[in-house]
């Protein structure tokens, strides 16, 4: 897998990042506790952007364990949070929505606006573990 060059646009400040891989989050994590956006809140009305900067596969083994902890301390991780996104790449052309895979190779771009009140949710206390919602 090769890097891409990414230019990022969160609430209109532009950002410049070649990445092994970007994932936008409403909520902290997906699949088996791997908490990809720790900061992530279901209630803040913000989406979270986490930047995975290119790295050696070794260097990943810690990023791993940092995840399922869900404490990232790393120089190959960036992480921001905002209503606005929007993301352009030359060779854009494929990515995933909730596990499904969606074809942009038209517009070479993905943009979101998450202009929704904070949802509140309700559930028992006993459920501490409360799994979040995937990718936009």
């Amino acid at each position: 897998y090769k890097p891409c060059e990414y230019t990022l646009t969160i609430d209109g400040i532009n950002y410049n990042e070649k990445a092994f891989f970007i994932a936008i989050a409403n909520g902290n994590q997906f699949g088996y506790e791997f908490k990809i956006a720790p900061d992530a809140r279901l209630d803040d009305a913000l989406l979270d952007v986490c930047i995975m900067k290119p790295l050696r596969w070794y260097n990943l083994l810690a990023i791993i364990r940092q995840s399922l902890q869900g404490n990232y301390n790393s120089k190959y991780v960036k992480y921001f949070q905002g209503k606005e996104i929007s993301i352009t790449a030359e060779n854009l052309e494929w990515m995933q929505v909730d596990g499904d895979a969606v074809d942009i190779s038209k517009t070479k771009k993905w943009k979101r606006t998450f202009n929704r009140r904070p949802c509140r949710l309700l559930y028992h206390k006993s459920f501490k573990n409360f799994c979040s919602l995937s990718i936009i």
